[in-house]
């Protein structure tokens, strides 16, 4: 069952580049052309990467033995494809294939230390659908059943403070819909509660996690003659639903933190509206007169890139300010870019010693973040592009949080001072 794929991203900004852009690459997952009449492949699933400096978008891989796929992330060096027969880890930089574990059913994917975690969703699947891997060999480390985890399937992800939140939507069994938020608290694998987004807030599609208002975000397709937005308060565990009152499901979806504001297409309409989250309301539209799939968001450059396709024969991106219905850019790809993944993570280039990969969670951020995998790590410390160091904190634990309310927006380096070197990664203050 194809499904179409939509995903908000918080990344890491490049700074080695950002004179130039900040973003590394903007991963595209084109899901192919499956013919479901004849069950032929008539255009294979591929991914590939845009270099946002260049210009150039060129293929990593084609999957020749999947129907679909169904997600694409990055985590430091590693690039991660779901596809309809499993996970492929690649390397970004050679962009060789490292690693493949035949899987069905695999949705949304996020990494936590050095697990990847998966939703899982499909017709006839065993019960469990959330499953966790490690993220360099891609063994499985755990699943949930129905009886210690979600009862449903589920589809979109997101870690915030050691706990993945999951949408459960129950949609490969019209017409069955569900509307919960799952909470899974990793560290000790537990299945801890769910939130109920009541009766209008079926069918979570897409969800993601507001670093400022620490809610996380739903965007709901009912029974897709309606939308709604759900928020659920981290602070207050006071849980929101609002009706876009629209037509049908929608297409895609995106959230724009830098406005606060998903963008939104209904199914067959050709604009992008706008809700915001602070509001509980519909915030105005883009009249892009385009029909999109799927969306990514830099968050650096306050750019949408939107996937338009026929389904059958062809794939475009376009590159929208997200204030704008003029294009600032567009390239071709493949056949239904259903997911597009904007990487501001480092390259090998940014490090002095690879042999320590460290995480920062969120990028960009304003307050606190969380630094994480400190393994054999001594001190971190965060200076500007300069090289002024401006704050030094002493590692205790292997999860570290440093407050950089006190810094002035703009781009740092994080660096950790480990046994074998130093390792740094970059950081938007916002």
């Amino acid at each position: 069952m194809k499904k179409k794929s939509l995903l908000f991203i918080l990344m890491f900004a490049n700074v080695l580049m950002f004179a130039q852009s900040p973003v590394y690459r903007v991963y595209v997952l084109n899901e192919g052309y499956f013919n479901w009449s004849t069950m032929t492949q008539v255009v294979s699933p591929s991914v590939g990467a845009y270099n946002p400096v260049t210009k150039q978008y060129n293929t990593i891989a084609t999957f020749n033995n999947a129907m679909f796929a169904s997600d694409v992330i990055t985590d430091g060096n590693n690039l991660y494809v779901a596809a309809s027969d499993g996970i492929y880890l690649f390397d970004k930089i050679s962009n060789a294939q490292l690693d493949f574990e035949p899987v069905i059913g695999i949705r949304k994917m996020s990494v936590w230390n050095n697990q990847l975690l998966c939703t899982r969703g499909d017709v006839g699947l065993p019960d469990n659908y959330f499953q966790v891997y490690d993220k360099t060999n891609l063994n499985l480390i755990y699943q949930l059943d129905k009886t210690t985890g979600p009862a449903y399937t589920t589809e979109g992800i997101v870690v915030a403070n050691d706990t993945a939140y999951i949408a459960l939507n129950n949609a490969f069994y019209f017409p069955n819909y569900v509307g919960k938020i799952g909470k899974v608290y990793l560290p000790s694998q537990t299945y801890t509660n769910e939130i109920d987004l009541g009766a209008d807030g079926l069918n979570p599609d897409y969800l993601t996690y507001d670093n400022n208002t620490h809610k996380v975000i739903t965007l709901n397709n009912l029974d897709f003659t309606n939308a709604s937005v759900s928020t659920y308060d981290n602070n207050t565990g006071a849980a929101t639903t609002t009706k876009l009152n629209v037509g049908s499901g929608c297409a895609s979806s995106v959230y724009a933190n830098a406005g606060g504001d998903i963008f939104y297409q209904v199914s067959g309409e050709s604009d992008l509206k706008k809700f915001n989250i602070a509001t509980n309301a519909n915030n105005g539209s883009l009249q892009i007169n385009n029909y999109i799939y799927g969306m990514g968001y830099d968050a650096t450059n306050d750019l949408i890139y939107a996937g338009n396709t026929d389904y059958v024969s062809f794939g475009k991106v376009y590159v929208y300010p997200s204030n704008s219905n003029i294009p600032t850019d567009s390239f071709n790809v493949s056949v239904s870019p259903g997911t597009i993944f904007v990487d501001y993570s480092s390259s090998t280039s940014m490090s002095e010693n690879n042999t320590n990969s460290f995480n920062i969670f969120p990028n960009p951020a304003n307050e606190i973040i969380t630094v994480s995998n400190l393994n054999n790590a001594s001190l971190i410390t965060i200076s500007d592009v300069a090289g002024k160091n401006i704050i030094q904190q002493k590692v205790n634990n292997n999860t570290e949080q440093i407050n950089i309310s006190a810094l002035l927006p703009g781009y740092y380096i994080v660096s950790l001072e480990t046994s074998n070197g130093i390792t740094k990664q970059p950081l938007l203050k916002k």
